[in-house]
């Protein structure tokens, strides 16, 4: 019964999260959920454990897996924000715009595609200013400078603060890697 009860309260916290959220953006940390509850209903799938007990098991894990995809096509930032001065994705790269990273969905931003039209120009010939994107909102100087300028504590406090998201991730992947090599 615990098997049954594990996928229900995952997708009440989902549900829960979804309800309570005024934007549209991608919301990565419910990616984060669905993926591991993904993960964790098809090994208990193809374990053999829940196969006795009927067809509607295997439904927690498709249900993850759609909505894993639904969040992957997702946009990154709010749809109802002015794309105006952003390049649209996979367009030809030119200074007059922002970085196309600012209007692409989940999936483009992890498999770093929209960067493709960049890479072909640059295997073409040698980029120049005028070639590269300007840089998106979120990453001007000035803008990270009064974000961690704001912040409170010591440098070493803001520093853990402002960089917690890249710490998570590289530490997860260090992990990930570190068990692939002791397994495989």
């Amino acid at each position: 019964i615990m098997l049954m009860v594990s996928p229900v309260a995952a997708w009440a916290i989902i549900v829960l999260s979804c309800a309570s959220r005024k934007n549209t953006a991608a919301p990565l940390d419910l990616l984060f959920i669905l993926i591991i509850m993904t993960v964790t209903q098809s090994i208990l799938l193809i374990d053999g454990e829940l196969y006795k007990s009927g067809v509607f098991v295997c439904l927690p894990a498709l249900f993850a897996a759609g909505a894993v995809v639904n969040i992957l096509v997702m946009p990154m930032r709010e749809p109802s924000l002015s794309s105006q001065g952003i390049s649209p994705p996979f367009s030809k790269p030119t200074a007059e715009l922002r970085s196309p990273e600012d209007n692409i969905t989940v999936w483009q931003f992890m498999s770093v595609s929209w960067i493709s039209p960049l890479l072909y120009l640059g295997s073409k010939r040698q980029l120049n200013d005028e070639d590269v994107w300007s840089l998106g909102y979120e990453f001007k100087h000035r803008i990270i400078f009064e974000k961690f300028r704001d912040m409170k504590g010591s440098i070493l406090q803001r520093l853990l603060a402002a960089n917690w998201p890249d710490l998570c991730i590289i530490t997860g992947l260090g992990l990930i890697e570190l068990c692939a090599s002791i397994f495989l």
